[in-house]
């Protein structure tokens, strides 16, 4: 488990990302995004957002975070959360777990278990927490572990 002093130092350390003036950057190129997403490859994603960043990684969490938001738009609703809030926590669960865990590789099905622990969750830090067991304790960090000889595909 990570303590909140060492959470604290990671978000530090965090790209700063001011979501509200990116907004929803294109919505015609998100909805293609949310319909053609496994045709889409990293290439046309980091187009999106190559000002804001060098890094690859942290391009490919702020799409998530905004298509995230777009997915959850009615549950966030719900749950009196504010889209800028929503966008900022969620940025900083999983731009903060790539930094803790560098062994295990993003993906994009991480902001969206992320996404629902934040509904959930009290603060981003406990979603956090919650997130960090999930995957690492779980099956889904055995998936994402950036080892190559871990994974073993037999016939």
């Amino acid at each position: 488990m990570i303590s909140e002093n060492l959470f604290n130092y990671y978000q530090k350390k965090i790209f700063k990302v001011e979501f509200d003036k990116i907004g929803n950057l294109n919505n015609e190129v998100l909805e293609k995004n949310l319909l053609e997403d496994s045709i889409m490859g990293i290439n046309e994603r980091e187009t999106l957002v190559i000002d804001y960043c060098d890094d690859l990684v942290i391009n490919e969490i702020i799409v998530d975070v905004i298509l995230s938001y777009k997915f959850f738009e009615k549950e966030i609703q719900d749950a009196n959360m504010d889209e800028l809030t929503f966008k900022k926590s969620l940025y900083k669960i999983l731009s903060i777990f790539i930094k803790y865990r560098p062994d295990i590789a993003y993906s994009k099905e991480l902001a969206y278990i992320s996404s629902f622990l934040l509904l959930t969750n009290e603060n981003y830090y406990s979603a956090f927490v919650c997130m960090s067991n999930l995957v690492i304790n779980g099956y889904v960090g055995k998936f994402l572990i950036k080892d190559s000889n871990f994974v073993r595909i037999t016939n």
